[in-house]
């Protein structure tokens, strides 16, 4: 009879070492490499769910500073005034002393900032130069066209006649803005005003043969724009318009006082902006200096000392 006899399986052999480390290495490098693949697909969708970061916002202003130069000036508090605007650009009026103003740029750069200026060589009979103070750390200037009279093709009188506009380039952060720095003929009589419209036609028609961003700014002294006398509001807001621009300023009450007798200031709006559609950022236009003190309300009290040792108009800014 033939018993039955069990099947037992032959015992495996033993893996050596060197082999149990290798499979160990080889399994350790693949979940390396399934872990790497997870966090490059997360990176991948955080960047494309993550907003772009926009740049900081470029703030430009104009500002005219009395008679800089020719009368009295308080350094130290026009010093404070521009440190507390911070902008990074600012067209300025009424310069009559460029090494004053290379002393107050001197001034301003303290604390890391650059500041720099490009300013008309021209200044008309009055002797008033217009240009623009820039903080080199933040922006940088290009190229500059000087148009004395505001003559269009170059040949108005440096010497006589009315002041001259300064056109500018700068960039920053991979934005680029071309601004025109003007200062109108003052007066409130009906010859001053329609010198005014002739100013401006010459400033928009400028500004016309710019192409990108741009903005014109300054001192257009336009004494007829809170009541329109001789049609100045309507005629600046027509022409702007026409020009395919926007007026930024408009929702400003003010930008300057002028004594209304012995003791009294009445408020004005004497400086504008006029941009390309969109580009100040909305809600940006700001007044500053003692027109927010004041309200932009007539005051029988005595002059604020801004007012009195530095100018009679105030700042005004926008962003980018």
């Amino acid at each position: 009879m033939i018993g039955s006899v069990p099947i037992v399986s032959p015992p495996l052999a033993a893996s050596p070492p060197a082999a149990r480390s290798a499979a160990r290495a080889l399994a350790a490098a693949a979940l390396l490499l399934a872990c790497l693949g997870v966090l490059a697909c997360l990176g991948v969708l955080a960047r494309e769910a993550a907003p772009t970061a926009s740049p900081a916002p470029l703030r430009v202003a104009t500002y005219n500073i009395r008679r800089f130069g020719r009368e009295p000036t308080d350094l130290d508090r026009l010093e404070r005034i521009l440190r507390a605007l911070d902008a990074d650009v600012i067209a300025v009026q009424e310069i009559q002393s460029p090494p004053l103003v290379d002393e107050l740029l001197a001034r301003l750069s303290r604390g890391g900032r650059r500041w720099r200026s490009t300013l008309s060589a021209c200044g008309g009979r009055s002797e008033m130069h217009v240009g623009f103070l820039y903080d080199a750390a933040r922006v940088e200037l290009g190229a500059t066209r000087e148009f004395p009279e505001l003559d269009e093709g170059g040949g108005g009188r440096c010497g006589e006649g009315e002041r001259a506009g300064l056109l500018a380039e700068f960039s920053s952060g991979g934005r680029a803005i071309t601004l025109l720095a003007v200062h109108l003929a003052a007066g409130a009589s009906r010859d001053h005003a329609a010198r005014r419209r002739m100013q401006w036609d010459r400033a928009l028609a400028i500004l016309a043969r710019v192409s990108g961003a741009k903005a014109l700014l300054g001192d257009t002294n336009s004494v007829g724009w809170l009541d329109d006398a001789e049609g100045e509001r309507r005629f600046i807001d027509r022409r702007v318009a026409e020009s395919g621009l926007e007026l930024v300023t408009r929702p400003l009450a003010c930008s300057e006082y002028f004594h209304a007798g012995e003791d009294r200031l009445e408020p004005s709006l004497l400086d504008h902006v006029a941009a390309s559609p969109g580009l100040a950022r909305a809600g940006s236009i700001a007044l500053h200096g003692y027109c927010v003190e004041l309200g932009c309300r007539p005051s029988s009290e005595p002059p604020p000392a801004e007012f009195s040792t530095v100018s009679d108009h105030c700042p005004v800014s926008f962003e980018l």
